[in-house]
């Protein structure tokens, strides 16, 4: 699924490629981290920031659940300082950085 999808990004087809992730995000079974940074990549890529900031939320929100570190929330922060939500991007890098 993973590979199917990142074949999707690489041909320029990121809504069709956030669309699949989307669905197997949803499904909840054999869920890695690795989708939802997909899905925000095809999500950027296709110029849809917000869903690109959501996306990461819940990465982070994933990671967090399963006790597995991640570089999320220095993306988030990036991703939110486009969306020009500049404190949320100021409190996820304090985040990232107290990690």
């Amino acid at each position: 699924m993973s590979d199917d999808a990142w074949n999707l990004i690489e041909s320029g087809r990121y809504d069709e490629a956030a669309r699949q992730l989307a669905r197997y995000i949803n499904a909840g079974i054999g869920v890695a981290l690795g989708h939802f940074g997909n899905k925000a990549v095809a999500e950027l890529a296709a110029g849809r920031l917000l869903d690109a900031e959501r996306t990461l939320k819940q990465g982070q929100a994933f990671a967090e659940r399963n006790e597995r570190g991640s570089d999320f929330l220095l993306s988030l922060s990036e991703v939110q300082w486009l969306n020009g939500h500049v404190e949320e991007a100021v409190g996820s890098l304090m985040a990232r950085i107290q990690d």
